[in-house]
């Protein structure tokens, strides 16, 4: 191994701050390692690598942000083609997927069934029933009342019936379901 040489080299006192205040910054622990680096570097020209050439940073930029916007043009060509297909079978299924059960609890009448059968405890007769299922709403009348589609409230009422005991279900005259909530 070859013995170092020692090179001097004289430098204004604020040169030396900055270039200690670099140091601090850098991956370096002493200040000859810093220097040692940074001459190396200008020889071996790894310097031009460094520096980032103004017009070539532009060029490079405009190039990603039309990529960029070139992307975001198909984006939202596929949401609207999504949007389209969702739209065409929400219509072939005659309007809203669902309608919100909350709203359709709200609309349905609250009918105590002991009101409509006789005092003495005796089973209630036909003409009983049928009064109170008259009295109680069907899924037209309900979609209507909330002015959406028949269907979606047709089979949210036919799964609310079967998941709560309060939902009550019958036919009337016409053998039409009819739904309240009985208390």
């Amino acid at each position: 191994m070859a013995k170092s040489e020692q090179v001097l080299i004289r430098i204004t006192p604020e040169r030396k701050d900055e270039w200690e205040s670099e140091l601090e910054d850098s991956r370096f622990s002493s200040l000859a390692e810093f220097i040692r680096f940074a001459v190396n570097n200008e020889i071996d020209g790894n310097h031009d690598n460094s520096e980032i050439v103004t017009d070539t940073f532009r060029e490079v930029i405009e190039n990603k942000s039309k990529d960029i916007d070139s992307h975001h043009s198909e984006v939202i060509k596929r949401l609207n083609g999504i949007e389209a297909a969702i739209n065409g079978v929400q219509e072939e299924m005659g309007g809203f997927a669902t309608v919100a059960e909350d709203m359709i609890i709200e609309t349905l009448p609250i009918i105590d069934e002991t009101d409509y059968f006789s005092d003495d405890a005796s089973p209630p007769y036909d003409q009983d029933v049928q009064s109170m299922y008259e009295d109680a709403m069907s899924a037209e009348q309900v979609a209507d009342e909330l002015d959406v589609p028949v269907e979606p409230v047709r089979r949210t009422l036919q799964q609310l019936a079967m998941k709560s005991g309060r939902i009550q279900v019958g036919t009337g005259d016409n053998s039409e379901r009819r739904y309240h909530i009985n208390v």
